[in-house]
C-alpha cells in the first residue's frame, strides 16, 4: 500500500533496530545483541541520536507526550488513507498477483501465513481496509498484514504485524501492556498537524503494532488502545 510498510519499519523511541525475518542480513548491528528480544538500558546504547533519545523519554514522562514533527508524516498517512481507501479497494480488489501490497476489502485476499481475522469488535463500515506486510514467500505467503480502520474518540487507527529476528527494546520504557509481553506505549507530535499514539508489543519472533492519529490530545485513549491490544494479541497465532 503505496509507502506504509516503508513507514512501519523506521525505528522509533522504544525499537531503534529491527532485523527482518526475510532479509538476507541476519547479524546485529549491535554488538552482544540475540535473535529474539533484547532488553538493553539505554547506557549500553552506542548510537546516534542517543542524547536527544533521552530528552524525549524525559518529555514524555513529564508532559505525556513527545512533541515532535518528525512524525507529521505517519499521522497524515492515516488520515490520507481515511479518504483513499474506498478508490483503492475498488482499484485493487481481486487483484490476482500475491504480491500486490495496495488495499484488500477482506483479509482472505491476501495469503498470509499464520492465523489473524481481523482486529476484534469493528463494525464493517468502519474498516478500511487491509495490506499486506513484511516479507513474502512462496511456501507460505506474507509473514504480516496490516488493517486500517475508523474507530470512535481513537481516530484512523492501524494494527500491523510482521516477523522479526531480533528486536532490541530500551530498558527504560519497557512495560509489559499486552498479555504480560514486552510492550511500549506513547504519544507523539504537535498541535498544529496532529498526533500518532501507539502501542507496540513484542515476541521473539514477531512485532506487532497498533497505532492511532488523532488531531486532539487525550492520553486516556492510550487505556482504551491496550485493551483493543490485547483482545488483538489473543486472536493471533
Amino acid at each position: 500500500m503505496r509507502n506504509s510498510m516503508k513507514k512501519l519499519l523506521v525505528a522509533i523511541i522504544i525499537l531503534p533496530w529491527l532485523v527482518h525475518a526475510g532479509a538476507e542480513v541476519t547479524t546485529t548491528p549491535f554488538s552482544g545483541a540475540k535473535k529474539g528480544v533484547n532488553i538493553w538500558p539505554l547506557a549500553k546504547m552506542n548510537m546516534p541520536m542517543k542524547e536527544e533519545t533521552i530528552i524525549s523519554l524525559k518529555g514524555l514522562s513529564t508532559k505525556g507526550y513527545i512533541e515532535s514533527y518528525s512524525i507529521d508524516e505517519s499521522v497524515n498517512f492515516l488520515f490520507d488513507t481515511a479518504k483513499t481507501a474506498d478508490k483503492e479497494r475498488a482499484q485493487y480488489d481481486r487483484n490476482p498477483d500475491p504480491l500486490d501490497t495496495h488495499l484488500k476489502s477482506d483479509i482472505s485476499q491476501i495469503r498470509i501465513g499464520f492465523k489473524f481475522s481481523g482486529i476484534p469488535g469493528i463494525p464493517k463500515e468502519n474498516v478500511l481496509g487491509f495490506a499486506a506486510a513484511g516479507g513474502y514467500t512462496h511456501e507460505k505467503g506474507w509473514d504480516g498484514v496490516g488493517e486500517f480502520v475508523r474507530i470512535p474518540n481513537l481516530g484512523i487507527c492501524s494494527f500491523t504485524t510482521f516477523a522479526i529476528e531480533s528486536v532490541i527494546i530500551y530498558k527504560e520504557g519497557l512495560e509489559y501492556l499486552v498479555n504480560k509481553k514486552p510492550s511500549d506505549k506513547g504519544i507523539e507530535g504537535n498541535w498544529n498537524n496532529g498526533f500518532l499514539y501507539h502501542v507496540n508489543w513484542y515476541t521473539d519472533t514477531r512485532r506487532n503494532s497498533f497505532e492511532c492519529a488523532n488531531r486532539h490530545l487525550n492520553p486516556d485513549s492510550l487505556k482504551e488502545m491496550i485493551r483493543i491490544a490485547n483482545q488483538i494479541d489473543e486472536g493471533l497465532v
